[in-house]
């Protein structure tokens, strides 16, 4: 539990790194301004995949006991997951918000590319439903740890 806990502390903190960031440095850097609104929506938006594959890959590292099994698998699901997504999705032409890059990237929500701005709603239901998943597969792996014997 304080090893799933101090990642999900990390992730937290490289996910807020860019929302801080941006619009500090926006306006001595370009001399334009980016709303910190706008930055925590793509950190929730990034925190939402990256809590999924943050809990795949402690799931993996409970499963398999080899030394770089877990780290293997754990940067293969991604890529495996988008063959196995564009299979079912025609393309990646269905279901954005199961297709990671579109999800953070703003397209599944209310998002205009031209300005870079969200504009209408953010996909909560997506998110809310990605973080289900990723506090099921933590909560497996804690369940797993428990019965295994040291």
């Amino acid at each position: 539990m304080v090893r799933t806990a101090t990642g999900l502390l990390e992730l937290s903190t490289v996910a807020l790194l860019p929302a801080l960031m941006i619009p500090a440095l926006s306006p001595p850097l370009l001399h334009q301004s980016y709303p910190v609104g706008q930055a925590l929506g793509f950190t929730s938006l990034f925190m939402a995949w990256g809590a999924v594959w943050f809990g795949i890959g402690i799931l993996w590292s409970v499963l398999f006991a080899g030394e770089y099994t877990a780290a293997i698998l754990s940067l293969l699901t991604p890529f495996l997951y988008m063959i196995v997504y564009s299979t079912i999705s025609r393309g990646g032409r269905r279901f954005l918000a199961a297709n990671p890059m579109e999800f953070m990237s703003g397209a599944a929500g209310g998002f205009i590319r031209q300005g870079w701005m969200f504009i209408d709603f953010m996909p909560w239901p997506a998110i809310a439903a990605l973080l289900a998943v990723a506090a099921t597969l933590l909560v497996a792996s804690t369940m797993i740890v428990r019965q295994q014997s040291f």
